[in-house]
């Protein structure tokens, strides 16, 4: 996919991550070529004034700038100092690892960003050239290297000036800075089309999950009257019912640290957030005891909502156990819903209880309360949908059938993504490297 052959002559960089770079180019460290942190808000600077802020989780590493916040100077945090200007790059300082850096092109005048970047001002730099540099791999990874710290890593300003970077002629390097304006234009068309397709293809599952599970497979059914303004019509043979008229409901172990990391399977939050149905084996663990695993049991039939949260958006969402977990308990985040024997059968409440009829539920509900914790008064209220059991198999065996299908493509089409940004990513290293030359090389995979 790329002719990374050089039109020059090459020579070793004297740096073993940078590797050979061109003869009549020079390898500098990036101090001597740029200034950093230049300009800061004064502490004189007027509390009333309205900024537009970047915040670290405002970048992506790919995307660049992707969010910012309409602030006044005195709500925003204090933190929120680095004046910028059209032509610098951003980069950060701490969490090194989410690889947030970003060109920062034709800003607001007054955009303020976080002191956790270090603002990068070419002098010697064309900016564009300056942009691409500071996103190839090999700078980042030397970024993520140097940086100390475990659960919160960071690296000085200063340490960052101290990283080389090739430093070809100006013309050549507003010769790369074209050239991979070009190309990474037409990559990122691509994966816009493909992550749109993704879209479409998850809200297609969704839709068809709520259809199965309200309406059945037989479009020509009776329907009746569901008594519930939100579920509308359902088919003549289904019943209605509150979930408190359905099972039986049990919030899970609160405990302090010490009785966590060792012992037996423990189901924890993001088990249950991420999956319809629960993962045979969880990474939590807990020092249960017997009487313990009898009451925060774990059985196949289980339903498990999240209860609390930061968001709202995050409370609600339910996974089903398929199979039961010897000696297994579960979190205080959680609430078990265990059906009555006979009502609903497992592979169907794992599709019904993610539909996005209850998804509506929970956020209107969930609007009406000021912290963001679900109680089982309101989750009993939740009403459900009984078809007769044999229907609710036949349910579960064809949405098993068809999501698999669209899930299967989902994935092939998020692997074509991550092979694009991969041939982006290479393709930067090799243009700012010299590696392949700008009037030469890359082309966009147009599948």
């Amino acid at each position: 996919m790329m002719d990374i052959n050089t039109m020059s002559p090459t020579k070793p960089s004297g740096i073993p991550w940078l590797g050979e770079v061109p003869a009549h180019w020079v390898v500098k460290r990036l101090k001597y070529l740029a200034s950093t942190n230049d300009e800061a808000l004064p502490v004189t600077a007027v509390p009333t004034q309205e900024i537009v802020y970047v915040e670290i989780g405002g970048v992506d590493a790919v995307e660049g700038i992707v969010a910012k916040e309409q602030l006044v100077l005195e709500d925003a945090p204090s933190r929120a100092r680095r004046l910028v200007r059209h032509g610098d790059t951003v980069v950060s300082t701490v969490r090194t690892y989410l690889r947030a850096i970003a060109p920062i092109r034709d800003p607001e005048p007054n955009l303020v960003v976080s002191t956790g970047f270090a603002v990068i001002r070419p002098r010697e730099l064309d900016p564009d050239y300056l942009g691409y540099a500071l996103r190839a791999p090999y700078f980042i990874e030397t970024i993520v290297s140097r940086s100390t710290g475990v659960s919160y890593p960071g690296i000085n300003a200063s340490e960052i000036g101290n990283i080389e970077v090739a430093y070809p002629p100006l013309p050549e390097q507003r010769a790369i800075a074209a050239f991979l304006d070009e190309r990474t234009a037409r990559i990122d068309a691509l994966v816009a089309r493909k992550r749109r397709l993704v879209q479409l293809l998850k809200e297609k599952r969704q839709a068809l999950i709520t259809r199965a599970v309200t309406r059945g497979l037989d479009p020509k059914a009776k329907m009746k009257e569901s008594g519930v303004p939100w579920l509308g019509e359902v088919p003549e043979g289904w019943e209605v019912k509150p979930l408190r008229n359905v099972a039986t409901f049990q919030n899970g172990i609160s405990a302090g640290a010490d009785y966590f990391g060792t012992g037996y399977p423990f189901v924890n939050y993001k088990d249950v957030y991420q999956w319809p149905s629960l993962p045979e084996q969880v990474e939590g663990l807990a020092n249960s005891t017997d009487i313990d695993q009898e009451r925060y049991s774990v059985r196949e039939g289980d339903i498990f909502f999240t209860r609390t949260s930061e968001t709202n958006e995050e409370i609600g969402f339910a996974s089903t156990c398929l199979k039961k977990m010897e000696h297994a308990t579960f979190s205080g985040f959680l609430i078990r819903v265990r059906p009555h024997r006979g009502l609903l059968a497992p592979n169907f409440s794992k599709h019904f209880f993610r539909s996005d009829i209850h998804r509506a539920f929970f956020v209107k509900e969930m609007n009406l309360v000021t912290r963001a914790s679900l109680g089982q008064e309101l989750l009993k209220r939740l009403p459900v949908l009984l078809p007769p059991v044999n229907e609710q198999v036949a349910i579960a065996e064809f949405l098993d059938d068809r999501l698999n299908r669209l899930d299967a493509l989902v994935t092939k089409v998020e692997q074509a993504v991550e092979r694009l940004q991969e041939y982006r990513t290479a393709l930067i290293s090799a243009a700012v490297t010299g590696k392949v030359p700008p009037t030469r090389g890359a082309t966009a995979d147009k599948g």
